[in-house]
This record gives C-alpha cells, sequence and structure tokens, in this order.
C-alpha cells in the first residue's frame, strides 16, 4: 500500500545536541508527532512529540530536528524535565510548539490509535501487515530529515512481557521487521489491504468497519537478540565465544499505552491551563 502522507511526515530525529541535529551525526533516535484534542475547545489540538523513555534519559537525546519548508532543517532543545516519562513502559512526551507556516509537520490522531477492542472487531494478529517509519542513520538526510519505511508482519501478540536490558518488563507487538538503531522510538502501523478487509471485521455495522487502516500499532523500542557462536582457529570453533546479532524481530510498545500516557493527571492537568490561558487572551 501506499503510506499516508501524514504516517510520513509525523515523524522527526532526535539529537543528543544542537551541533549534533545541525550536522547530522549518525547518533540519537526517531520520534513523531501526536495530536490530543482540546476537552474545551473543538478547533484546538494539542500536540505533542513521542518517544522512548530510553532515547531521552540513557541516550540524552533531546534535541528535536524537523524540516523547514522553504528547506533545511529546524532545531528545538529541550531538556529532560520538560518531558513526562511513563512509569512502566518506554515512552516520553513532550508538549511541542512550533510555527506550521515556517515548518512542515504533521500528526497523528488518538483516533487512529490501536485498541483492545479495535483488534478484536477487526481480528488483527499474526501475518497482519505493518510498517514503521524511522531514521535510517546511514542514510538519514543531512541537508532535510528523509524517514525511511520498513515493512513486516505481525509475528506476536502482547501477552507475556519481554524483559528489557535494565531488567525491566514491557508489554510488546512482535514484528518480523528488523529494527535497528536510529529507529528507536518510530511509529509502528498495521493495516489490511482492501481485498481481505471485508472477511476480517466482527462487526459489519460498526462505522469503522469499512476502514482497512492503517492504525497505529504502537511505537518501536527495540530489537529481539541472538547469540551466535564464533568460528576461528584449526578447528573452527571457539568455545563459549558468541556475538549478539539482531534477531530481526522488532519489539513495540501498544498503542493504548500511549493513550493512557497523553491522558495522565499531569498532561490533563496541563491542557486545562492551556485552555484556560488562551481562552483569557483571546
Amino acid at each position: 500500500m501506499l503510506i499516508p502522507e501524514a504516517f510520513l511526515d509525523c515523524v522527526f530525529y532526535l539529537y543528543p545536541s544542537r551541533i549534533a541535529a545541525e550536522e547530522g551525526h549518525a547518533v540519537g533516535g526517531s520520534g513523531f508527532f501526536v495530536g490530543v484534542p482540546s476537552a474545551r475547545f473543538s478547533d484546538r489540538v494539542y500536540v505533542y512529540a513521542v518517544t522512548n523513555r530510553h532515547v531521552v534519559e540513557d541516550g540524552e537525546s533531546r534535541t528535536i530536528r524537523i524540516n523547514r519548508r522553504a528547506g533545511g532543517v529546524e532545531v528545538f532543545e529541550t531538556e529532560l524535565n520538560h518531558w513526562t516519562c511513563a512509569a512502566a513502559d518506554d515512552l516520553a512526551v513532550v508538549h511541542f510548539e512550533a510555527n506550521l507556516i515556517e515548518c512542515s509537520y504533521t500528526w497523528l490522531e488518538v483516533q487512529q490509535f490501536v485498541t483492545k477492542e479495535l483488534i478484536t472487531r477487526m481480528r488483527i494478529g499474526p501475518g497482519d501487515q505493518v510498517f514503521m517509519v524511522g531514521r535510517f542513520v546511514n542514510h538519514q538526510g543531512l541537508a532535510c530529515n528523509t524517514p525511511a519505511a520498513r515493512f513486516g508482519n505481525l509475528s506476536m501478540m502482547p501477552g507475556e512481557p519481554v524483559k528489557r536490558k535494565d531488567g525491566s518488563l514491557q508489554l510488546s507487538f512482535m514484528a518480523d521487521m528488523r529494527s535497528m538503531s536510529g529507529y528507536s522510538g518510530s511509529p509502528v502501523s498495521v493495516f489490511i489491504s482492501p481485498a481481505e478487509q471485508p472477511f476480517r471485521r466482527m462487526d459489519r455495522s460498526h462505522p469503522d468497519s469499512r476502514l482497512c487502516g492503517p492504525w497505529l500499532l504502537g511505537i518501536d523500542w527495540g530489537h529481539t537478540e541472538s547469540k551466535s557462536r564464533v568460528f576461528t582457529g584449526a578447528n573452527m570453533q571457539a568455545e563459549g565465544l558468541h556475538v549478539n546479532t539482531n534477531a530481526g524481530i522488532s519489539l513495540i510498545v501498544p498503542a493504548w499505552r500511549l493513550q493512557e500516557l497523553l491522558y495522565e493527571d499531569s498532561l490533563v492537568t496541563q491542557r486545562k491551563k492551556m485552555d484556560e490561558l488562551r481562552d483569557d487572551i483571546s
């Protein structure tokens, strides 16, 4: 399928410093923008930059780079205390504002998130097609951001949590779609081919039953690794020597965990205060 522009233009890059961002160093991670509607005003949307907690904390990559409409890039520096990090998930968000006349970006709507109800209704499961859009550090674009798409299939639904390197557990989808350094924080989406969709939906009367997606499945946070034996010497085998290799399975925080973070009390209160401030100004 042709990827909708919104799923391409919502992606940004993250770097550890302004210099690294302006010079396009091969460090950092990816992220994307999400729009949360105001609870008070129907014409207001609050945009949040989304990425992994490990990118902004462990990787110290908190400088956002987006494209300018006239060419080149615009860089926005943030501090760690600006970000709201999930307590139990590898997720971090920060409120983001930039001039849409000068900067080229868009955002995904919360209504585009995969939910548990949607999974049941549309029978989403292993074998379904997925794609990820993010930063391919070997060819990321120096003069401007040029996100690259990767494609694959769902391998496993969220069940037993996956252990992260720090020992904590992360509820995750698994997808046969090779992740690599630089893609952490990328949006991962799932879709159903139009030909297959009529046979998949559970409730034909539901207003969304005509849709094929794509829907935001979740956020890439890493990949599984396997140990490969090292062969060397006369007997072509060195006992006990192994190297970790990318097993090609991407690990994805479910979209509904991001929705829970976006609607936690501190962010809801933040949006209420911004609504009141804008109301006073207008």
